[in-house]
């Protein structure tokens, strides 16, 4: 996917292996974050990709669950997250995290659904209404 996606995998890499996501953990507990995905396709090297660092590869997305909930993050619908944050994160003081899908590609059903279901992880999808039309 190229030089900016390598720098964002190893900055997450060495987030978790050098143990700094225990340290941010203390002032982030009960707390969450929503993910906002837009692509989840195979790579394609070398193709011309305008929009490539919007896209994921499916590898990539099922790492991503797999690391989260190895990590005690719980995966929570987008009616959960507004529910926990208008509590004040209170939840037993686990962090959470929410997925949305932007714009409605057709990769949202046939790739990235098969991982979410895997994982058993909710998700919103936000589709554009002009892409509804076609």
């Amino acid at each position: 996917m190229g030089i900016k996606r390598d720098v964002i995998d190893l900055g997450f890499r060495m987030f978790g292996a050098t143990g700094l996501h225990r340290l941010a953990a203390r002032y982030t507990q009960g707390l969450g974050a929503i993910l906002m995905l837009h692509r989840v396709r195979p790579a394609q090297p070398g193709q011309f990709s305008p929009n490539g660092g919007l896209e994921i590869t499916p590898e990539f997305l099922d790492q991503l669950l797999t690391r989260l909930t190895r990590q005690g993050y719980a995966i929570v619908s987008m009616d959960e997250a507004v529910a926990r944050i208008r509590d004040g994160g209170g939840h037993e003081g686990a962090p959470f995290v929410a997925l949305t899908f932007d714009d409605g590609y057709r990769d949202t059903a046939d790739v990235a659904l098969p991982i979410l279901e895997k994982h058993g992880a909710p998700f919103t999808v936000f589709v554009t209404t002009g892409f509804a039309d076609r």
